[in-house]
């Protein structure tokens, strides 16, 4: 169900250049409404998730903040209960080098699908050549 295709030209930015870096700001822009943009932290379990822009019921990760860190299932789910949107910046093209970044990943989607969140992203690669085995990849 997650590579379905449709149109996705809206939601998800490839590759990663100035030309969809330059969309992918205008969009993000465009959400916000010229709102502000702050730092918040969300409180539960006894620990803290720094997010590091949000502006009403959107939030924005780069790739490392939200899956280059030992996030779970609960973190993700917390998330979506505060932000309908979460934009991520940088996801790059996984590989076995990556398989706790790749697992975390794929949480994310799984959190975001179940809650009916929208995700916003751009990424090295499209959506179909995310993950490889390739060894060149591996590092």
């Amino acid at each position: 169900y997650r590579k379905l295709e449709r149109d996705n030209s809206h939601v998800y930015y490839s590759p990663l250049n100035q030309q969809t870096n330059e969309a992918f700001e205008d969009l993000f822009n465009r959400l916000t409404q010229g709102r502000a943009v702050k730092q918040q932290s969300l409180e539960f379990l006894g620990r803290s998730l720094n997010i590091p822009m949000a502006c009403g019921d959107i939030a924005r990760f780069s790739f490392a903040e939200l899956c280059g860190r030992p996030l779970s299932a609960a973190d993700y789910l917390e998330l979506t209960r505060h932000y309908r949107v979460i934009v991520v910046s940088g996801i790059p093209r996984m590989s076995l080098a990556l398989k706790n970044e790749a697992r975390r990943f794929i949480t994310l989607i799984d959190a975001l699908y179940d809650t009916r969140s929208v995700l916003i992203c751009s990424a090295e690669v499209p959506v179909n050549q995310l993950f490889t085995t390739e060894e060149k990849y591996d590092t």
